[in-house]
């Protein structure tokens, strides 16, 4: 059994549609599970409309934007609109019908950034049928059960696992099944999200309850390359990765591949395989069971977050006391640290940059400590580095905040270019 999972670059209009459906059709063996994304910069949009209803804007101009861009896709690219138009308008209709004041603001949040992958579905699904590919469209929230921890939903993988076994699996007998990536659900049947780019993780999860042989990750790029060649000249493909370097790129922001996808597959040894969408006939990128092989050096930068610092009020010494409390509210608050550095008075952590999280952190804990902050910041991480990669990859001493460096990697948070 398979498992392919496109990204929203791969569906980002009637060109890109096509190409991923030919995918399908050419290089997919059965049983075969598809997994997608919200087209193009969806996500994106969606979460200007949830910022937009937070301040209390109109919200129509944007929305209108959104169902044009859709239907603009539609036209292009299905013969019979009818079915799908009628659906493609009740969630358009759904989504200006989300009232911000109903649920909390992570709650609503998640809810509306859902419809880039609902949208997405409708299309993608509508369009491999009509190419005579049998589709079936399996809405992933009925399956995926999650906490209710909104926009970083941890998996309840029991629940998880009996669901899609009981309801996904008979479909695959006779059908190609399509789903969303990214949203799952919590025991209320509320929409809860996996953490940005998490369709690669909604993969996964498919993959390891079903016990699939591979997943393939269909990029713009033909596998996993040792730095971002938009930002960095020179890079080259890494062909084969062992999963617990694939897994530490992704910890330090390799934005390939989601950083909780490798996890469950190593644990059932499922190969991990990540491919061009534009050149599938290139060699790809194998993350597997490999011993340790050579690896050059990668360059990883992790782009807006923030350096938050905590001072002591009354000036004593950094303890363990002060650690636990700054740290039970991080857990709290289910903020996924970077970087950590204390000094005799402070204590200083990195993290993404989120408005509502800083104010939260801020609320919990400004009685107690004296607490500054700075964002629009880039991590680097120079992974498996010698003497002149870190030469030349060192950035300017009067932009770094904070470095620290280990046998193998060395970390730089710095002001952004």
């Amino acid at each position: 059994m398979q498992v392919f999972k496109f990204g929203g670059a791969s569906l980002k209009d009637v060109r890109a549609i096509k190409n991923m459906a030919n995918i399908v059709r050419d290089h997919g063996f059965r049983p075969l599970i598809v997994v997608v994304s919200a087209m193009g910069k969806t996500t994106r949009a969606l979460e200007q409309v949830y910022f937009d209803l937070r301040s209390g804007h109109s919200v129509e101009a944007a929305i209108v934007d959104i169902a044009q861009y859709h239907k603009h896709i539609v036209d292009g690219l299905l013969q019979d609109k009818a079915a799908v138009t009628k659906q493609f308008n009740a969630l358009i209709d759904q989504l200006r019908e989300v009232d911000y004041n109903s649920r909390n603001p992570l709650e609503t949040y998640d809810l509306i950034v859902s419809f880039g992958e609902r949208l997405s579905s409708l299309i993608v699904s509508s369009y491999l049928q009509e190419m005579g590919l049998p589709t079936i469209l399996f809405d992933a929230t009925r399956v995926i059960k999650t906490d209710s921890n909104h926009t970083f939903g941890k998996v309840d993988w029991t629940a998880t696992e009996k669901s899609i076994k009981s309801e996904v699996a008979p479909l695959l007998k006779e059908n190609i099944v399509l789903t969303q990536g990214y949203i799952g659900s919590d025991k209320h049947n509320r929409v809860v999200t996996l953490g940005k780019e998490g369709s690669d993780f909604s993969a996964a999860i498919f993959a390891t309850c079903l016990k699939a042989q591979e997943v393939t990750i269909w990029k713009d790029v033909p596998g996993v390359m040792n730095g971002d060649p938009k930002r960095l000249k020179g890079v080259e493909q890494i062909f084969q990765l062992p999963y617990k370097e694939a897994s530490e790129m992704t910890y330090y922001g390799a934005s390939v591949i989601h950083p909780k996808t490798i996890k469950p597959l190593a644990n059932h040894n499922i190969t991990l395989t990540v491919r061009s969408f534009d050149q599938p006939e290139l060699r790809p990128t194998t993350i597997g069971d490999f011993d340790r092989i050579d690896i050059p050096t990668s360059v990883i930068v992790r782009d807006d977050q923030c350096l938050v610092s905590f001072t002591i009020r009354d000036l004593s010494f950094v303890n363990q006391k002060h650690m636990a409390r700054i740290f039970s509210v991080v857990d709290k608050l289910n903020i996924n640290v970077q970087m950590i550095q204390n000094s005799a008075v402070s204590i200083s952590i990195c993290f993404s940059y989120n408005p509502d999280r800083i104010t939260e952190l801020l609320s919990e804990l400004k009685d107690e400590f004296e607490i500054h902050y700075n964002k629009g910041l880039q991590l680097l991480t120079i992974k498996n580095y010698d003497a002149s990669s870190l030469a030349k990859y060192m950035p300017a001493e009067d932009k770094i905040l904070l470095q620290q460096g280990t046998r193998d990697n060395y970390r730089f948070l710095i002001a952004e270019d």
